[in-house]
């Protein structure tokens, strides 16, 4: 069952149609493919290569999510991903074969969560914390500066799971919630070294995304 702070009460639920992708014509199809293209052959890539490598496989995802729920604000397409059970079961499938590229990729990635929101701490002048690589001491700091009743961090009910002496599940809604934070990162301008802006979740968040639609074959 997915998490209720995952799914936007305020919106809608969005049909999702994959065939409209498989249909789409020749020019958007080989634009959105060359993208994702472009990002796949980068997946072995190391250090500040996965930036550009997640920006191009993001701009793949984007305008194959614009296309299959017909919505063009991210909020809407990612809440009609976010809900989408057979997207749910796929990713569940995929990871069930532990020694997968994508299952590895998965696992790694989650093991950063929470992802927080650079933005909101540079907007309150919170230094950047980068320790000698201890995800658990970075996750203490950034938590100790939130204001009450905030959740800039995705999935954005980890506090929720950690309360409850337990990790968030791994699975589709919870992943999608965290990449999308990571997209939001790279893609509000955000230049300096920071702890989420690190090679390491990068490069972790752009193989889950890629090896998650290549393996599924939605791209």
């Amino acid at each position: 069952m997915t998490c209720s702070r995952l799914i936007r009460t305020d919106l809608p639920e969005v049909h999702i149609d994959f065939n409209r992708y498989r249909s789409l014509h020749r020019e958007g199809m080989h634009l959105i493919s060359g993208w994702f293209q472009r990002a796949w052959d980068k997946r072995d890539c190391q250090g500040d290569n996965c930036f550009e490598a997640f920006i191009f496989a993001w701009f793949a995802i984007n305008g194959w999510a614009a296309c299959v729920t017909e919505q063009d604000d991210d909020t809407k397409y990612i809440d009609a991903l976010t809900r989408d059970q057979t997207l749910c079961k796929e990713f569940s499938r995929l990871r069930a074969r532990p020694d997968t590229p994508f299952a590895s990729s998965a696992t790694q990635f989650a093991a950063f969560w929470p992802i927080f929101e650079v933005r909101y701490f540079r907007q309150r002048g919170v230094r950047i914390y980068l320790p000698e690589y201890d995800r658990g001491k970075t996750i203490k700091y950034y938590m100790g500066h939130i204001a009450e009743g905030k959740t800039p961090f995705a999935p954005q009910c980890w506090k929720m799971h950690e309360n409850a002496g337990e990790k968030p599940p791994v699975d589709w809604p919870h992943t999608l919630s965290a990449l999308y934070r990571v997209r939001c990162n790279l893609f509000h301008g955000e230049k300096a070294a920071h702890s989420e802006m690190d090679q390491q979740v990068v490069t972790s968040a752009f193989r889950t995304l890629v090896y998650f639609f290549r393996e599924a074959q939605l791209l």
